[in-house]
């Protein structure tokens, strides 16, 4: 039987950490927004979409080291979450600003570098994660030899 933690899935940390990302990267996109011209906004947030993101899992991992704190697979998908909100905020305001289409928006690289780094460091978190949110009780059958 599997049986998820709900204390630890929606925990007021996780909730924090995804507010605290999402303001982050939304004022990183709304600096960007301002001070770049038409066609900058596009390539610039998907930089600070990988870079937000890359640092937020590093944060993790450095958490792995530190006695006080405790690295979380969780807690790196709150992260990723809550910039991924906060940059669609300023996304959408480009579109609307520049009257332009969202398939002229999306890079085509995005996926690439997404399954190149970002789900690779995310697996290692789920092995390392601390506070396991899933348990799982499946009964052992053991066969006796004659």
């Amino acid at each position: 039987m599997i049986r998820f933690n709900i204390d630890i899935i929606f925990g007021p940390d996780k909730i924090m950490h995804f507010f605290a990302w999402g303001f982050f990267s939304t004022a990183v996109g709304l600096v960007i927004f301002l001070v770049s011209d038409r066609e900058i906004p596009r390539l610039l947030l998907a930089r600070v979409w990988f870079m937000l993101s890359f640092i937020s899992i590093i944060e993790e991992y450095r958490h792995y080291k530190l006695e006080s704190r405790s690295a979380e697979f969780l807690d790196a998908c709150a992260n990723l979450l809550g910039i991924t909100c906060g940059l669609l905020i300023v996304f959408l305001l480009t579109m609307w600003r520049y009257k332009i289409h969202a398939s002229h928006m999306l890079s085509k690289n995005s996926l690439i570098i997404l399954a190149t780094f970002i789900l690779p460091l995310l697996l290692g978190l789920l092995f390392i994660t601390e506070k396991p949110f899933i348990e799982m009780n499946i009964p052992v059958i053991v066969k006796n030899s004659p």
